[in-house]
């Protein structure tokens, strides 16, 4: 990100998937925030991804590491949204910025075209 400035290219916000077994590592956020600060990049251009199931099989390390990303200034999206089984209602408790909805639950709540004869 700093190479594609220095290159006139502007600040580009950019999105990286996140594993579940890295949210849950103890010092991810700290980790992630040494690493913008070592490069002089700015929190609000990186939104980290994580998965639907990551939210949904949450700890206490999980949380933590949200709330802490999220004090950073860092998005925070939920990918393949539609895939598991949270509702809109359960995603109140979470820092999320942007939900990317998979495709197969954009299917499933289309209704079932009639034919007629």
């Amino acid at each position: 990100m700093r190479d594609w400035e220095r290159q006139g290219l502007g600040q580009v916000r950019v999105a990286v998937n996140v594993s579940s077994r890295q949210m849950r590592e103890a010092g991810f956020a700290s980790q992630v925030a040494r690493t913008l600060e070592g490069y002089g990049i700015d929190p609000a251009l990186l939104e980290l991804e994580i998965t639907e199931s990551t939210l949904m099989g949450h700890d206490e390390a999980t949380d933590q590491s949200l709330r802490q990303l999220n004090e950073l200034g860092i998005s925070i999206s939920i990918d393949d949204f539609g895939t598991g089984y949270s509702n809109l209602a359960y995603l109140k408790r979470f820092p999320v910025s942007t939900l990317k909805i998979d495709i197969a639950f954009i299917r499933m709540s289309q209704p079932i075209p009639t034919t007629r004869r």
